[in-house]
């Protein structure tokens, strides 16, 4: 079934935690599969991933183990199993209702020539919507850290309406003690990931200053998170920063987030040595004085003398 576009939306407004994490509000159901339809954009494990990447994950053969499981017949009752996990859903109108989570589910269980599923129905707006994806998927334990790191703060990004600069400048204020938790961040984080403010703050936020190939790196495996973050210490040198992940993807074995460390450490104090301090560069300039003309001897003057004021 194919899937439907979300439309833009305004500038958002904060979300309510109560609409987000309250179970309370929602009602199990089981409904047509031709019923249900898939919403671009609202699964998180996507996210960072390039389009071939995503397919992977939706092949038959990625799916097979979930089709299995759906097939496999109850022995008591002689019945297959089904959808065991219900999926998450919003209505869309009167008729249909659209996946919230549950995206692998709902193609398995169309390879399994299921004809009903179990759904969770949530009347949530499209952003809410949106949020609760985010929250379904932090459950899982094989997320890695990249991934996470960027759902989570789509999520706050989400809920708060602030935009990525803006909620990075907002979370580190909250650190500091300088701003309110308007939008109950803390609460948020704790409910969601087990971690707060702090964390993502000092330690999260350095994802979003990784380049998309370092991100992609860790989330193959090819490299470590910590690994990835001492590449931000070449920030200001980007060609030599691209070599360096270049050779280590190119290792037979990941190299070890300290010998990352020790390599950077080692390319800056090289730079450090091969350019020369302000004493050698003045000292190689002294003789060249002797051989200028007048005018130009007065305004070497003049910068001397801007010189000394600036060193006093």
């Amino acid at each position: 079934m194919s899937r439907l576009t979300r439309p833009k939306s305004a500038q958002p407004s904060a979300l309510k935690l109560q609409t987000l994490l309250d179970p309370q509000a929602a009602a199990l159901q089981t409904v047509l599969l031709e019923r249900v339809h898939l919403v671009a954009g609202f699964n998180p494990r996507f996210q960072g991933l390039t389009s071939e990447e995503q397919a992977a994950l939706l092949t038959p053969e990625a799916l097979g183990g979930l089709v299995a499981s759906m097939q496999e017949v109850i022995p008591e009752t002689g019945v297959p199993r089904g959808v065991i996990q219900p999926l998450l859903v919003r209505p869309l109108d009167a008729q249909t209702y659209g996946v919230i989570a549950g995206e692998r589910r709902y193609r398995a269980a169309q390879l399994a020539g299921l004809t009903h599923v179990p759904v969770v129905i949530r009347a949530v707006t499209e952003r809410e919507a949106l949020a609760l994806a985010i929250i379904e998927n932090a459950q899982r334990q094989d997320t890695d850290q990249i991934t996470q790191a960027l759902a989570g703060f789509r999520l706050m990004s989400t809920v708060s309406g602030l935009s990525e600069d803006d909620l990075v400048k907002h979370l580190g204020a909250l650190r500091r003690g300088q701003a309110e938790d308007t939008y109950q961040l803390e609460t948020l984080l704790q409910r969601t990931y087990g971690t707060g403010v702090s964390t993502w703050s000092q330690q999260r936020a350095k994802v979003l200053a990784l380049l998309p190939e370092e991100r992609r790196a860790v989330q193959r495996g090819k490299l470590s998170a910590k690994s990835a973050f001492a590449l931000l210490k070449l920030k200001d040198r980007p060609e030599e920063r691209e070599n360096l992940l270049q050779e280590m993807l190119q290792q037979e074995t990941s190299p070890s987030a300290e010998e990352v460390h020790k390599e950077v450490s080692r390319r800056l104090a090289e730079e450090r040595v091969l350019a020369p301090s302000p004493q050698i560069r003045l000292k190689a300039l002294l003789p060249k004085l002797k051989r200028l003309d007048p005018q130009r001897s007065e305004e070497v003057d003049a910068l001397l003398q801007r010189l000394e004021r600036l060193l006093s």
